[in-house]
């Protein structure tokens, strides 16, 4: 499957979150949460969303994985689906770059990706 990667899921309505039981305390505020398709990350997403945030996510391959993630928060926050590889830092300016021209502003970071390079040992 081809994609964009770019996604934006249909907001909630600030009504909508407030009826959905959401606490909001982070009401108002934009989160970005790399690796945030599944595991830790898709946990992390969905708490801040449940708080009342807006979440942008990252994925690098599973996109069907990072679209179920942002539709199960979207009664609660508005979410943002962008392809990157945390591995390229162009690729995670531009992540930040898509969430400010989207949301507005950035007030939240999580760097849950993992980038682990290998090397071969010298014995």
């Amino acid at each position: 499957m081809t994609h964009s990667g770019k996604d934006q899921i249909e907001p909630g309505t600030y009504e909508g979150r407030r009826a959905g039981g959401v606490s909001g305390g982070l009401v108002g505020k934009v989160a970005l949460v790399t690796g945030g398709n599944r595991d830790i990350g898709a946990a992390v997403v969905t708490r801040l969303a449940a708080e009342g945030a807006d979440v942008a996510l990252t994925y690098l391959r599973a996109y069907d994985q990072a679209r179920d993630v942002a539709n199960g928060i979207k009664a609660a926050a508005r979410g943002l689906i962008i392809q990157a590889d945390s591995a390229d830092p162009a690729a995670v300016v531009a992540a930040v770059e898509q969430t400010v021209a989207e949301f507005g502003r950035l007030d939240i970071l999580v760097n849950n990706a993992g980038v682990f390079p290998t090397a071969r040992s010298r014995r």
